[in-house]
């Protein structure tokens, strides 16, 4: 019942709805839907007309939400079908899915998000201005501050926080949500990754391996709560290919960070 009455809001007054603005040339101008999508990557995409679906019982076909990701996050053609591909079947579907469908609690959607409350709690499909908003506060990332950045490591001890709260595991495994939450966090950055560096504006698409991992704040408060690619904050489409083998190495990262938190956690315990 829950996922039927949040899953149509297009007639609805919403604060983030707009009708345009820029996008990252002529064809993609931002025009918010909003759909229900628990997925702020494919939510921005049909935003910007990489994917054009106009109601959540739509169909997205599998080959085109593989172009569309290529297309707009510089994707690899391999990591682009696997994620397509894998993201389908885990749904029960073969050739595409809606939004609808994508929506389903316990199969990709899950609690524990950083932007979406839990199933049981509030409106897990649509982004929470709220919840980003302690989001940034817990990371100590002002509103105003452009320059700053979001790391990794950041992200690591945030999930971790909000997956410790959970006490009901009936649709999901604790090792699934935690698998989901990797996999949203490293391509979220991503797809928003810029350089760390003495430079006051960091370079969009690139980042520094010895200093890891990083994307700036104000891109991707704009990216979680308005949907949309925010090119008038200096993003660009990365420059280098997302692949699968980078975001699986990303994601193992990740989880070593949560295990070195939950050790030095449990050694204050008990100290």
């Amino acid at each position: 019942m829950q996922q039927v009455f949040f899953q149509e809001k297009r007639d609805e007054k919403h604060p983030l709805l707009e009708n345009r603005g820029s996008g990252p040339d002529g064809a993609h101008p931002y025009h918010r839907k909003m759909l229900g999508c628990p997925c702020p990557a494919i939510s921005a995409m049909i935003n910007h007309s990489y994917l054009k679906v106009e109601d959540s019982s739509q169909k997205i076909p599998v080959h085109k939400l593989m172009i569309a990701l290529v297309e707009c996050y510089n994707l690899s053609w391999t990591f682009a079908i696997v994620f397509a591909i894998v993201g389908t079947l885990r749904l029960g579907k073969l050739f595409g899915f809606s939004i609808q469908e994508l929506g389903e609690h316990g199969k990709i959607e899950h609690d524990a998000s950083m932007t979406r409350f839990d199933a049981d709690k509030g409106n897990a499909l649509d982004p929470s201005p709220e919840l980003i908003d302690q989001l940034f506060q817990s990371l100590g990332s002002g509103v105003d501050s452009k320059n700053k950045v979001v790391t990794l490591e950041d992200f690591a001890k945030k999930k971790l926080e909000l997956e410790s709260r959970l006490t009901k595991f009936e649709n999901q495994s604790k090792d699934h949500i935690n698998l989901l939450g990797r996999g949203e966090v490293c391509l979220a950055l991503q797809a928003n990754l810029c350089l760390r560096s003495g430079s006051e504006s960091p370079e969009a698409g690139t980042a520094s391996s010895d200093e890891g991992i990083a994307a700036k704040t104000d891109w991707m408060r704009t990216w979680f709560t308005e949907e949309r690619l925010p090119v008038e904050q200096g993003w660009k489409k990365p420059v280098a290919k997302i692949t699968l083998l980078g975001t699986l190495a990303l994601m193992r990262e990740m989880k070593a960070h949560q295990e070195r938190l939950s050790r030095k956690k449990g050694a204050l315990m008990f100290s």
